[in-house]
C-alpha cells in the first residue's frame, strides 16, 4: 500500500512540473503526462506501475461505457462498421502476417496486429474538442472510434485472461458475455435507484463508485481483466438523462485517472534494445503513414471526399489504449516477449504524441498533401450530383446540417431553385430523400462550385464555421449575395465587408436568419438593410 502511494505520489509531482512548462508554452496535454512519465520510470517499480495503468484505464473504460445511448450508438456504428471492420482487419492481417514470418510466433503476433490495427478513442476525443461543431471528420472520428472500441472489447473478453487454450477462451467468452448482459438486464433498473437521490450529488457518486467496484469484483473474481466489469458498470448507468448526471459528477475523477494512464504508459519504458527499437519504427509506421492511407482509400472509395478522408484518418494515427492494457495484462501473465511489449509501449508513445502535434496543424497538413496521387482515387472530385446543367438565379446552400436543411427547406417551400453542397454521405442521401438539388463533393473545390454553376447563382450561404471553407467562398467570382458563417465575433469582422451578412451562432437563431431570407427575397432595400444590421451586430 505505501509502495502505491509513494508511487503516485511521484506521478503527480511529475505530471504537474511537466504540465506547468507545456501549458505556458501551449503544448497539449497528453505529451506533457507521457513525458512526465518517461522521467520517472527509473523512480517507480513496474508492478506498481502495471496496476495503476489498469486501474486508470478501468475507470476511464466506466465512464466511456456510461456515455453509450444505446440507440443512437446503434445507428453511428451501422454508419461506419464496413469501413472500420475492413480497416481492422486489413491492417491487422498484414501486421500479423509479418510478425509471424520473422518469428514472434501466432500470440506475440496477434498482440502486434491489435495495436497496430485499433485506434484511441482516449486521444481521439482529446483531439477532436468542440464537438458541437458538427463537421464530418469530427463525426466520423467519433464514430470509427466508438467502434473500434466495441471490437476491442470483443477481443479483451477473447484475450484478457491466462492461461490461453482453447476451454479457457470459451469461459472467458462466456462468463464476460454474462457479465456484460447483466449490464443490460440492470441498465432500466438503475434510473429507479439515481432517481430517489437525484438531488445528492455526493450520493449519486457513491452509487456509481459502488456499481464500478462491484462489476470489477465480479471480473476479478472470475479471473478476468477488471476492465471488463468497468464497461459492463458503465452500461448499467447509462440511461438518459442521468448518464449525462455522471459524466457531469466525474469529470474532475476522469482528468485524475487521464493522468494515471498516461504517466503510468510513460513510467513503462525501460531502455530499449536495437531490435526493440527497430521493432517499434515499424509499428509506428504502420500506425502514422499504412492505416492511415488505407483508411482515406477505404473512406473515398465509400463516397467520402478527399479532405474528409484525410482528416479523419489524421485523427486516428495512434496507438489504441486497449492494446496498451491488453499488453500489460499479457505482461503481468508472462504471456508476452519483452521485445513486443516494449514496442508497443514505445509506438503507443511516439504515436500519442505525434497525433497531438499533428492535429493542431491538420489544415496545413492537408494543403500540402492533398494533391498527392496516392491519395487520389480515380474519378471526379465530386462523387454525385443531381443539379440541372443550365439551373440558375438559385441558391446554394453549403452544408445540410440542422441549420442548412432549415433554410434549404423554407427556399424550396418558396418555390426557389436551392442547390445543397455537402461532403457527408448520411446528410448528401438526407438531401435527396428530400427532394433537393444537391452535389456530393467538397466545399473547398473550385470544381465543386462549377458544378453549382455558382456564378449565375442569386445567394451562397455556407453553414461552415471553418476559415478553410470560408475563405475560398469569399474569394468566388461571382455577384451573387454571400451569407458565411464564423464561430467567433473577431472572425466575422475580418469577413463583414467582402459578404452579405456573417451567422455568429451566439447571435443569431436558425429562425432569425430565415426571417432576413425573406426580408431578402422581398426587396433589394432588405439587403442593404441586412448589410448594415450584420455591421451593428458585430460592433
Amino acid at each position: 500500500m505505501i509502495d502505491v502511494i509513494i508511487a503516485l505520489t511521484v506521478i503527480f509531482v511529475a505530471a504537474s512540473i511537466v504540465l506547468f512548462l507545456f501549458n505556458r508554452f501551449k503544448h497539449p496535454t497528453i505529451p506533457a503526462y507521457l513525458i512526465a512519465g518517461i522521467l520517472i520510470s527509473p523512480l517507480v517499480a513496474e508492478a506498481e506501475i502495471l496496476s495503476l495503468a489498469e486501474i486508470g484505464i478501468a475507470f476511464l473504460v466506466f465512464i466511456f461505457g456510461s456515455s453509450l445511448r444505446l440507440k443512437k450508438t446503434t445507428k453511428i456504428i451501422e454508419s461506419t462498421a464496413i469501413l472500420t471492420i475492413t480497416q481492422v482487419a486489413i491492417i491487422g492481417s498484414i501486421v500479423y502476417a509479418y510478425a509471424y514470418i520473422i518469428g514472434f510466433g501466432p500470440l506475440n503476433s496477434l498482440y502486434l496486429a491489435v495495436a497496430a490495427s485499433l485506434s484511441s478513442s482516449l486521444v481521439g476525443m482529446e483531439l477532436i474538442q468542440g464537438k458541437k461543431i458538427k463537421l464530418a471528420y469530427k463525426r466520423l472520428c467519433n464514430s470509427i472510434n466508438l467502434t473500434q472500441d466495441l471490437i476491442a472489447i470483443l477481443i479483451f473478453i477473447v484475450l484478457a485472461s491466462y492461461p490461453l487454450t482453447r476451454q479457457g477462451i470459451i469461459s472467458n467468452i462466456q462468463i464476460g458475455g454474462l457479465i456484460i448482459l447483466l449490464g443490460f438486464i440492470l441498465r432500466p433498473v438503475a434510473p429507479y435507484i439515481l432517481e430517489t437521490i437525484r438531488r445528492s450529488q455526493e450520493a449519486a457518486m457513491l452509487v456509481a463508485l459502488s456499481t464500478l467496484l462491484i462489476f470489477t469484483s465480479v471480473s476479478q473474481y472470475y479471473g478476468l481483466s477488471i476492465v471488463i466489469g468497468a464497461f459492463a458498470a458503465g452500461i448499467t448507468l447509462s440511461k438518459p438523462p442521468y448518464d449525462q448526471e455522471i459524466m457531469e459528477t466525474f469529470e474532475s475523477l476522469k482528468d485524475f485517472f487521464s493522468a494515471i494512464f498516461f504517466v503510468s504508459l510513460g513510467a513503462l519504458v525501460v531502455m530499449p534494445s536495437l531490435f526493440t527499437i527497430t521493432t517499434a519504427i515499424g509499428l509506428v509506421l504502420v500506425i502514422t503513414i499504412l492505416k492511415p492511407l488505407f483508411t482515406i482509400l477505404l473512406m473515398e472509395s465509400q463516397g467520402y471526399s478527399k479532405g474528409t478522408s484525410l482528416m479523419t484518418a489524421m485523427n486516428l494515427d495512434q496507438m489504441s489504449e486497449f492494446a496498451l492494457i491488453l499488453a500489460i495484462h499479457a505482461r503481468i501473465a508472462g504471456q508476452i516477449n519483452p521485445v513486443v511489449f516494449q514496442s508497443i509501449i514505445l509506438a503507443a508513445i511516439a504515436t500519442m504524441i505525434a497525433s497531438s502535434y499533428t492535429s493542431r496543424h491538420v489544415w496545413r497538413i492537408y494543403d500540402k498533401i492533398k494533391d498527392n496521387w496516392l491519395l487520389n482515387l480515380p474519378g471526379t472530385e465530386f462523387v454525385e450530383s443531381n443539379v440541372p446543367k443550365e439551373i440558375s438565379n438559385h441558391f446554394i446552400i453549403g452544408g445540410y446540417d440542422t441549420q442548412g436543411k432549415k433554410l434549404a427547406q423554407f427556399l424550396k417551400k418558396r418555390d426557389q431553385e436551392v442547390i445543397v453542397i455537402d461532403n457527408d454521405p448520411e446528410r448528401v442521401l438526407e438531401a435527396r430523400e428530400d427532394g433537393m438539388n444537391y452535389i456530393h463533393g467538397d466545399l473547398m473545390l473550385k470544381e465543386i462550385w462549377e458544378e453549382a454553376n455558382y456564378k449565375v447563382a442569386q445567394m451562397i450561404i455556407s453553414t461552415a464555421p471553418v476559415r478553410k471553407v470560408t475563405e475560398p467562398i469569399i474569394d468566388l467570382d461571382t455577384e451573387a449575395y454571400k451569407i458565411v458563417r464564423a464561430k467567433y465575433p473577431e472572425e466575422a469582422k475580418e469577413y463583414m465587408e467582402d459578404v452579405l451578412y456573417v451567422i455568429v451562432p451566439r447571435y443569431l437563431s436558425t429562425e432569425r436568419l430565415i426571417e432576413h431570407l425573406k426580408g431578402c427575397l422581398g426587396s433589394e432595400a432588405y439587403r442593404e438593410r441586412l448589410r448594415k444590421i450584420s455591421r451593428k451586430e458585430l460592433t
